[in-house]
């Protein structure tokens, strides 16, 4: 059984640019707590002051920016 207090929580790799990014809009709209990563800063202009948005930026390839990923998971989900 699903703890109700729960918070939802989506990741989203490759959001600053092509479908990642246009996936993220469209959770942007509505009520899930964000976790955005993509290399490039100047992509992720799409996001305004969101309470609900984490962005990681760097290269999923590198274990520094997935353990932030992981962090930033077990934090939202619990917050």
């Amino acid at each position: 059984m699903q703890n109700k207090s729960m918070r939802k929580v989506v990741l989203i790799t490759g959001a600053s640019s092509g479908i990642g990014r246009e996936i993220a809009k469209l959770f942007l709209l509505k009520d899930y707590s964000l976790i955005l990563s993509g290399r490039n800063k100047d992509g992720f202009d799409y996001i305004s002051d969101n309470n609900n948005v984490d962005v990681v930026l760097g290269d999923i390839s590198k274990k520094e920016t997935r353990n932030k990923m992981v962090d930033l998971i077990k934090n939202k989900a619990l917050d």
